[in-house]
């Protein structure tokens, strides 16, 4: 899953943050009852992402 073109791998922290947070055993039910794309934001902070 990475760009096509990306050879720098830059993109590896990004996805491996985005892996823990997925990880998170809450994170299911906290995405749902969510309403904006500020409470996305929010939650992200929370979870340091």
């Amino acid at each position: 899953m990475a760009p096509p073109l990306e050879i720098s791998n830059q993109y590896l922290p990004a996805l491996g943050k985005i892996a823990q947070f997925a990880k998170d055993v809450d994170i299911r039910d906290r995405l749902a009852a969510l309403h904006s794309a500020d409470d996305f934001l929010r939650l992200l902070g929370e979870k340091g992402v």
